[in-house]
């Protein structure tokens, strides 16, 4: 064993268990490194597709706001 008993322990669950599902464990991080691509394929793709939709609501608001504007400003016109 060495002095650090940290690394006297890892080496021990290294051996006693960890050591014989090596191809379990590069398997599930294969898998895993599979699944973390295919989100963020999957956002990049469904990226257009926000931007479009958040686009066409922003330019809309800001219609909106514009016709309020006009709205407004020319009752307070009107009535003074």
């Amino acid at each position: 064993m060495s002095n650090n008993p940290q690394q006297g322990l890892f080496r021990w669950l290294w051996h006693a268990y960890m050591a014989r599902h090596i191809g379990v464990i590069l398997l599930a991080m294969l898998f895993m490194t599979i699944e973390g691509s295919m989100l963020g394929a999957m956002s990049y793709i469904m990226k257009p597709m926000f931007d479009q939709v958040l686009l066409f609501l922003h330019r809309s608001q800001e219609q909106l706001y514009t016709q309020i504007h006009i709205l407004f400003s020319s009752s307070l016109f009107r009535y003074n």
